[in-house]
């Protein structure tokens, strides 16, 4: 079961835009590995995946997994009490088709073009 799906409430889908950098000792564990912050609409890339191809795909919209080196715009950031964030990805091609829509952890990311 993907992550989207694990958490239930309100409190399971609460955006919020995320700062790293100045002050660590604020910034929770997940995101210290980002310098800049993080929130809706940033454009990122595909570092690392640590999950499998089908803990990606957990919107049920993939025409191909992430691979590294991918690109995409970052839609939503999830959180919810006790587990670490996931940010809310989406790849899509010229026309502004989705490739692939995924949840991904911190480290998995990095910045590209912040907003």
């Amino acid at each position: 079961m993907g992550y989207a799906h694990a958490c239930n409430g309100p409190e399971a889908r609460m955006p919020r835009q995320a700062t790293v950098g100045q002050d660590r000792t604020f910034a929770p564990p997940d995101m210290q590995v980002m310098d800049k912050i993080l929130k809706p609409y940033a454009v990122v890339r595909v570092l690392n995946l640590v999950g499998q191809v089908h803990d990606y795909d957990g919107w049920r919209v993939n025409q191909r997994a992430p691979a590294v080196g991918d690109v995409g715009t970052l839609l939503d950031v999830l959180t919810a009490p006790g587990v670490a964030d996931r940010y809310v990805v989406e790849s899509s091609d010229g026309h502004g088709t989705t490739i692939w829509l995924g949840d991904f952890l911190a480290d998995e990311l990095e910045i590209v073009q912040p907003v």
